[in-house]
């Protein structure tokens, strides 16, 4: 029983082995068959690769020759253009020349315009600061000659005021020298000698009032009468009783100093029509440090003026 079965495992082991070569010279020779069909198709594949090679490098070649008839034309086209814009270029900078060349002797036209109009009303100018100066040299000479008629018709007024006691002491002296005449002859020499001497102080009267009025200037108010130290009052710069002199008077409100040296209370002097100084700016005080300024802003700490 035992070697039955080992002879069935021993004839199951040679059929398992012969079916195995039999497997393997199958397998051997389709190995071969496959290696021979790669050999083919690695041979057809080589020729592909060369002929695929070659059209390679045909189309290299032909892209190349493309490339190089592109860029000679592109060249040309670029040189073209080129030289079109450069004509272009050149007409632009011959037409803007011109342009301002054109621009420039306008310009030119214009300043000279500018000048002429400039000098004509300077002129203009002048002219008027002339005429305005005369005027103003006729209008203070019309009122510097009013004053003065002023001044001489206060001086009459004045001297009339000052002989029409004396005319009439004399008046009433001559009334009674006259009424006396008639009484007494034996005073006539007395009452002559009174008539003469009163004559001689109505005389000297007279020509101290008449030298009073002769010294007082006729510009202004300095023909005011004003009172003495001694009590007296006078109308003349020097008192006739203790020979003191007027004080001076005071400046008039806005009045100012000229360069000329003249005294002015307008806008502009009279005597050389030059126009007033700018007045000086007035004091404020800073509300944030009280400091006194007289600008618009404080020098202290820079607050502008309220």
């Amino acid at each position: 029983m035992i070697e039955w079965f080992i002879g069935v495992v021993i004839g199951l082991a040679i059929g398992l082995t012969i079916g195995i070569l039999l497997q393997k010279s199958k397998l051997v020779g389709r190995l071969q068959a496959l290696e021979g069909e790669a050999a083919g198709l690695r041979r057809q594949m080589e020729g592909e690769r060369s002929a695929a090679a070659k059209q390679v490098t045909q189309i290299r070649e032909d892209a190349s020759r493309q490339m190089r008839q592109l860029t000679d034309r592109d060249e040309a086209l670029l040189a073209n253009e080129r030289n079109l814009h450069d004509r272009e270029m050149e007409t632009v900078r011959s037409a803007h020349a011109k342009q301002i060349a054109s621009l420039e002797s306008q310009i030119a036209e214009e300043r000279r315009h500018a000048t002429e109009l400039r000098e004509e009303n300077n002129r203009q100018w002048a002219q008027r600061l002339d005429t305005l100066r005369e005027e103003m040299r006729k209008n203070a000479a019309e009122q510097l000659a009013a004053k003065q008629r002023s001044l001489q018709e206060d001086n009459r007024q004045q001297m009339d005021e000052l002989l029409k006691p004396i005319k009439e002491q004399f008046a009433d002296f001559k009334r009674t020298v006259e009424e006396n005449r008639a009484q007494s002859e034996l005073n006539k020499k007395d009452l002559q000698n009174t008539f003469e001497s009163t004559m001689r102080l109505f005389q000297q009267q007279q020509q101290q009032a008449q030298q009073q009025a002769a010294q007082q200037p006729t510009d202004g108010p300095d023909m005011a009468r004003w009172k003495c130290s001694c009590g007296n009052m006078v109308s003349g710069n020097f008192c006739p009783n203790c020979g003191g002199k007027k004080p001076a008077p005071e400046p008039a409100a806005g009045a100012w100093n000229c360069q000329c040296g003249a005294t002015a209370t307008g806008k502009f002097c009279p005597e050389c029509g030059s126009p007033a100084p700018a007045p000086a700016p007035a004091k404020w005080f800073c509300p944030n440090c009280g400091s006194e300024n007289g600008g618009k802003f404080c020098s202290n700490c820079g607050t502008p003026r309220p």
